[in-house]
């Protein structure tokens, strides 16, 4: 059952770049947070189905409930983004870019703009964090400079990678208050997010086996473009980015304005268990 705003409308949104908003949004007030219970059910099949096949069959990441599922209504925050989108929609990637991107998230009726990459994309935090981004947004001007593939904010469309950022108040990923047993998800008690965002790619950049981006502070040159002109975000891809040794797809952008943090989602404080073997 969808939320009260949908069932008035009853229609799919379009995309339009003079829309302030999309069409399923209750549109109140300037900014604003709305629990939709449709959305729990459609998360908890979106925690299995963008679970990677290497944790599948270790039982890492899969073994998570959610509590609730809350949409983010912003005006500011969502002018940016269509501002944005429109820029990128004039430029207009390739087939085969968007091809390579491959499978992204769905949620129910949001329709999404192929035309500049615009994809709903996983972001794991600490929960301490979550009102920081919901006022002001993911700012990229406070990502931390030894990101593999550059200082920038990082996304993934596998729910296994976000949820090992996904913590409690003073745990994150380079300090676990949890210890190594903390390594594939945060075994602390207390409550967890995480986000799904609407994200820009515009034209991404995918990194070669051989690249070294850590501490670039924007996407790499375009080839045969002018001077200074770079791509609009990098895909760190599975299997190919780090030599080789990338174990999960990674999204990195550099412009805090082509992100939409519209869901949040909160877990079960419970400690997650990371799987059978670890």
């Amino acid at each position: 059952q969808f939320d009260e705003a949908f069932t008035q409308h009853g229609v799919a949104p379009q995309i339009d770049s003079e829309s302030k908003f999309p069409i399923y949004w209750a549109g109140l007030e300037r900014h604003g947070s709305y629990k939709c219970d449709y959305m729990k059910a459609v998360v908890q099949d979106l925690i299995q189905n963008t679970t990677c096949p290497a944790c599948k069959r270790y039982g890492i990441a899969q073994n998570v409930r959610v509590k609730s599922v809350s949409r983010i209504e912003d005006q500011t925050l969502w002018d940016n983004y269509c501002y944005q989108r429109k820029a990128l929609r004039a430029a207009k990637t390739d087939d085969d870019c968007r091809a390579r991107i491959g499978q992204t998230l769905q949620v129910p009726e949001a329709v999404l703009d192929s035309d500049c990459n615009e994809v709903f994309l996983w972001h794991g935090l600490p929960s301490d964090k979550v009102a920081n981004v919901i006022n002001s947004g993911l700012d990229n001007r406070l990502a931390h400079d030894k990101g593999l593939y550059g200082a920038g904010t990082y996304f993934t469309n596998q729910w296994c990678k976000a949820l090992q950022y996904a913590r409690v108040p003073d745990c994150n990923i380079r300090s676990k208050r949890c210890g190594k047993l903390g390594t594939y998800a945060c075994r602390c008690a207390g409550p967890k997010k995480a986000l799904l965002c609407r994200v820009l790619l515009g034209e991404p950049y995918f990194v070669k086996p051989e690249d070294k981006l850590k501490g670039q502070k924007r996407p790499p040159e375009r080839p045969g473009a002018p001077v200074g002109r770079v791509f609009d975000s990098v895909i760190a891809e599975s299997g190919v980015a780090d030599g080789r040794a990338q174990v999960h797809n990674e999204f990195v952008i550099f412009d805090r304005y082509v992100v939409y943090p519209e869901w949040v989602v909160e877990l079960d404080s419970q400690p997650v268990r990371a799987g059978r073997n670890y």
